[in-house]
């Protein structure tokens, strides 16, 4: 505040790009004011105009709004299992002549190694900041990454987000449209003696109030995402006989590599689900569900057509979310997984 620059795109958001493109080891990371915004810019990029993309439909709406938006058509396809990422075999089915891209989700932080795929990707890694396969971040895996600083991820802004991009032309063209359309970024840096407008774009640049919260938190993340696996290992010891026994089962990564730890959840009776999470709030425990498919969704149905995704659809029905969080005390653990038991 006392450097008196508020607005975005200043010398706090600068110096936070900088800091997270060293971490990702990313060419290019542009900080903005969402991950919708982030995925919104990447669909935009990716032409989808016209064409179709490929999302699964386990997801948050901004992944579907970001495609309506650019004027794109969205084919749902179905997870897997155990880690509830993109079923990349149906995925793959899908791709057609008006295919543009396929957007993968690292759900909870799950990474999915998506380096090999033989169409162009968007990361939806929103959950996934601290999540690595073979030493490569989540968010550089493919030509565009998305992040998510908002209040509930593990890097916390309040709001906020960052597009990571792989080739130099893209990463230009993304400055564009974080800047309402115009060439600021070049006469900010001397490339340019005025701005002006010179193609579509938005207001999507992170306050600079917002930067420097996140430059702190960057700082802490290897703290935040060792205090989730702890969390995790503690529920994953507490719970390892009902697994075995079959009373629930632990969504889980598939992939090799690092997981952020952003969301630990299980998949129980589907009949009882809601019951048992009733049941949970009851003992004070915030137990919760997850996504409503997009393709079970009014506007999901409106935008894109009726889709049958059993898999998707037991896994909806299916999934409670256990407290993760750093300062979760071994007790308040033990307490949640009590809360569980007693409930199933």
């Amino acid at each position: 505040i006392r450097g008196g620059e508020l607005a975005g795109n200043g010398p706090q958001g600068r110096a936070f790009e900088t800091e997270l493109a060293e971490r990702l080891q990313a060419p290019h990371v542009l900080a903005v004011s969402s991950a919708t915004h982030a995925l919104e810019i990447a669909i935009h990029l990716a032409g989808a105009q016209g064409g179709e993309v490929i999302v699964p439909s386990f997801t948050f709406p901004s992944v579907g709004n970001a495609i309506a938006r650019a004027g794109g058509r969205i084919r749902f396809c179905e997870i897997r299992e155990p880690d509830l990422n993109v079923d990349l075999d149906h995925a793959l089915s899908l791709v057609g002549p008006s295919t543009r891209a396929l957007v993968v989700t690292h759900y909870a932080g799950h990474p999915l190694d998506c380096r090999s795929i033989p169409i162009p990707i968007v990361e939806d890694a929103a959950h996934a900041l601290g999540s690595s396969v073979e030493g490569h971040a989540c968010g550089t895996l493919a030509a565009f990454g998305c992040l998510s600083f908002h209040q509930t991820k593990n890097l916390v802004a309040g709001e906020g987000g960052a597009l990571i991009v792989r080739e130099d032309d893209a990463a230009a063209a993304a400055r564009i449209f974080r800047e309402k359309g115009t060439n600021r970024d070049d006469f900010l840096t001397g490339r340019a003696k005025f701005y002006s407008w010179v193609a579509l774009g938005s207001s999507l640049v992170l306050p600079e109030i917002s930067a420097a919260i996140a430059r702190v938190q960057l700082r802490k993340l290897d703290q935040i995402v060792n205090e989730r696996r702890r969390v995790a290992r503690l529920y994953d010891d507490g719970l390892s006989d009902l697994e075995r026994a079959g009373t629930l089962r632990v969504v889980r990564a598939t992939d090799e590599g690092v997981t952020s730890h952003h969301i630990y959840a299980v998949l129980v009776d589907p009949d009882r689900r809601d019951q048992i999470i009733e049941q949970m709030r009851r003992a004070g425990v915030q137990a919760a569900s997850h996504f409503v498919p997009l393709h079970a969704s009014p506007f999901g149905q409106q935008v894109a057509g009726q889709q049958e995704l059993p898999r998707t659809d037991r896994v909806a029905a299916s999934l409670i979310r256990l407290p993760i969080y750093p300062g979760l005390s071994d007790a308040d653990a033990s307490g949640v997984i009590d809360a569980l038991r007693s409930s199933l």
